[in-house]
């Protein structure tokens, strides 16, 4: 009888604090939850919930790690429970965003964990998917964008998703196959026909995708300042930026003016704004535009990169703050620096790379007749490449300290506390190169060259670091410098500098690892 009314006491209490835990929640009371929840657990530390309420509690309070700890604790208690798995993987993802792209892998092992329990999860399937299409791993993605429209084969985001995925896979065709077969019986989505143009884009059917991208604009529902019009418009002037054309660069202007009373507060717009005057070669905006945006973006790579251009061919715009000598600041280390089995560790990278899949670049692509691999080469947990990486750091370090020897401006400065790496490989035959590019979303990049064609002349198969970027008007006072790596070598530059390769004749390939380095906010 004791027993009995032990039990009876203990369920009224339990039920007692999810009462008084879920009135708290209700009334947004988030402290006087906890301080329940603390309680709660007192008596009953084998439940989870109450780990889960207080995980819920604290991201609520913004303290995205305690919420972390307390979901994962809760799952540990209770495996099958799919809700914590939802919010710890919500939190991650956000993380995975604004603080360190590794967050993103941790979410992805969760979600594996919850597709054991429930394999069907739509929406746990399809986070999986988007977390898999914004890291690259595009197998993957088709994998499970695929799964779900088996699921909900009427279901346009997912086709939507499907058709991007391929694209960004380098396969174009695949992509419009599967738009034009859901469009027949579904001609008004909006997205789908937006993917569509991407898709005819990276196929280089540039009058096809500009039609689509202007038939878009023309839509009602993209008369307003919505996260979709934002979208198009710019994909739609990343097209127009790559024409040569002049009258395409007129075109990208008007449509980035009209486009900033919709987004007046958009950095990407602002830029965007400069890069179409500096294509038309509206002098008289240079200066005013350059000031302002070095102003309320010093640190942006991406202003940088546009300044160098301006500072370097006319005379009235002034070097910005960011890193004033950049071409100091490309430096040449090489592996056997660092180790004395280099040959070793370069002959078991290339095999471990040459196992991978290869893919071609996304849709806007700086790669022509070069493949990379589909994943970021430092998460596959491969120990040939994980030993060579090993290397790239120990270089990396000392290229730290050269530059804060240096004092190059405020690349220097505000040199990265904590950082994230990611690499690809690059696999180039006879006369492929890669067009003039960046990588502005890293503070600072390299290349490391196993493999070189045996029979090079001149310049064949160099890497040239450029102040002129993507197709903007060339002068005289264009500054370059020309570097012909040799197998071994690790080049390093600040990520802002436009560079681009020369193409070479021999029958042989390139073989090299290119990383970007990339702040981490704390």
């Amino acid at each position: 009888m004791e027993k009995i009314n032990k039990f009876m006491n203990d369920s009224q209490t339990y039920d007692e604090f999810n009462n008084d835990i879920d009135k708290k929640l209700k009334e947004e009371d988030f402290l006087g939850a906890l301080k329940i929840c603390g309680e709660a657990q007192k008596i009953f530390p084998d439940k989870f919930d109450f780990k889960f309420m207080s995980g819920i509690c604290h991201k609520s309070l913004d303290d995205d790690e305690k919420a972390k700890k307390l979901l994962l604790e809760s799952i540990e208690l209770e495996p099958r429970f799919l809700p914590a798995y939802d919010i710890i993987t919500d939190i991650l993802t956000n993380q995975a965003e604004t603080i360190d792209i590794n967050y993103a892998y941790i979410a992805i092992e969760l979600l594996d964990k919850a597709l054991e329990i429930q394999p069907d999860n739509k929406e746990i399937i399809y986070k999986m998917a988007l977390m898999n299409l914004n890291l690259a791993n595009y197998s993957d993605a088709i994998r499970d964008f695929e799964t779900l429209n088996k699921l909900d084969p009427q279901d346009a985001l997912y086709i939507t998703k499907l058709a991007q995925a391929y694209s960004r896979s380098g396969n174009a065709e695949k992509s419009i196959e599967l738009i034009n077969d859901y469009h027949k019986d579904n001609p008004e989505r909006l997205e789908l026909i937006s993917q569509l143009a991407v898709a005819k884009h990276s196929k280089e059917e540039f009058k096809e995708a500009r039609e689509i991208y202007n038939k878009l604009l023309q839509s009602p529902e993209l008369d307003e300042a919505n996260e979709f019009r934002f979208a198009v418009v710019n994909n739609y002037c990343e097209s127009l930026r790559m024409e040569t054309d002049k009258k395409y660069h007129e075109e990208y202007l008007s449509l980035v003016e009209e486009n900033l009373l919709y987004f007046p507060n958009s950095d990407v717009l602002q830029k965007a704004f400069l890069t179409a005057n500096i294509l038309c070669e509206n002098k008289e905006v240079f200066k005013k535009e350059d000031i302002f945006l070095n102003n309320m973006f010093p640190l942006d790579r991406e202003v940088a990169s546009l300044n160098l251009y301006l500072s370097n061919r006319y005379d009235e715009v002034e070097t910005s703050d960011f890193c004033p000598n950049v071409f100091d600041c490309v430096i040449n280390y090489n592996l056997s620096d660092y180790s004395e089995k280099h040959d070793e560790l370069i002959e078991k990278a290339i095999i471990s790379i040459k196992n991978q899949k290869l893919v071609f670049d996304q849709p806007f692509k700086t790669d022509i007749n070069a493949h990379r691999t589909e994943y970021d080469l430092c998460k596959l947990g491969d120990k040939a490449i994980n030993d060579i990486m090993s290397l790239v750091e120990a270089a990396s370090n000392d290229y730290e300290k050269e530059i804060k020897l240096k004092n190059e401006g405020l690349f220097a400065k505000n040199w990265p506390k904590k950082t994230n790496i990611k690499s690809w490989s690059m696999i180039a035959n006879k006369e492929s190169f890669h067009v003039k590019h960046n990588h502005c979303e890293a503070w600072y990049s390299g290349v490391l060259y196993l493999k070189m064609p045996n029979n090079l002349s001149n310049d064949d198969g160099s890497i040239v670091f450029t102040s002129s970027g993507y197709n903007f008007p060339i002068s005289n006072k264009d500054k370059e410098i020309i570097i012909n790596p040799k197998e071994g070598d690790i080049v390093f530059f600040p990520s802002h500098l436009y560079h681009y390769t020369k193409p070479f004749k021999d029958n042989g390939e390139r073989i090299c690892l290119p990383f970007n380095i990339c702040p981490v906010n704390i």
